[in-house]
């Protein structure tokens, strides 16, 4: 598979003002905005990625994913570019993201979102995670009902491709990695998860 990880911040600009220690849900929805993109910019660069971890030891991280749960739809967008930076980070990055419980919603999102770049973000949020995880970060996605959305974005054709790509790419990181597991192989839970789910028309 072709790495997916190397991602630039898009739409980041520069930032000229120190982050600010107010909680995220007591900002305006502009200056969220705004925060949240400089954020972005912070995270996409390479590894080992300090500014994802300046962000992380700031506390940012349950803030973020309280946005992505209830917060204004406009921040989907910012959020979800954000996840998925700090998911192409170091082990311990990608530990605290999934302890945060960031996945479900990213999920939901990949599944119903109506933006196409939500969408887009949301699925390099779980194929950086299965790039740098394995077989363990792999079983936990699983877990977590990870399988379905992936079958259910492979089959719509109103996604964008890159959007399809990517979930083809993170079923087929899923499988791998549980050929690659003995117990895996026996068990072959990701497989009957991907049957059940109707992945095999979709691939």
């Amino acid at each position: 598979l072709a790495p997916t990880r190397a991602r630039s911040a898009r739409a980041a600009t520069p930032s000229r003002a120190r982050t600010s220690t107010r909680r995220r849900d007591a900002l305006p929805p502009t200056s969220r905005t705004s925060r949240l993109s400089r954020l972005s910019h912070l995270t996409s660069h390479p590894r080992p990625r300090p500014a994802s971890q300046v962000a992380l030891d700031a506390g940012l991280l349950p803030a973020l994913v309280a946005l992505l749960r209830s917060g204004p739809p406009k921040l989907r967008e910012p959020v979800t570019f954000h996840l998925s930076n700090i998911a192409s980070g170091t082990p311990p990055q990608l530990r605290r993201l999934i302890d945060a419980g960031a996945y479900p919603p990213v999920l939901r999102l990949l599944s119903n979102a109506t933006e196409g770049q939500v969408a887009t973000n949301c699925a390099y949020t779980i194929v950086n995670a299965l790039q740098g995880g394995g077989a363990t970060i792999a079983a936990e996605l699983v877990t977590l009902g990870a399988v379905a959305p992936l079958v259910a974005t492979m089959g719509k054709s109103s996604r964008a491709a890159d959007v399809v790509r990517l979930a083809v790419d993170a079923l087929r990181l899923i499988l791998d990695a549980e050929g690659a597991s003995p117990l895996g192989a026996i068990e072959a839970k990701h497989t009957a998860a991907a049957v059940a789910a109707g992945a095999a028309p979709a691939l």
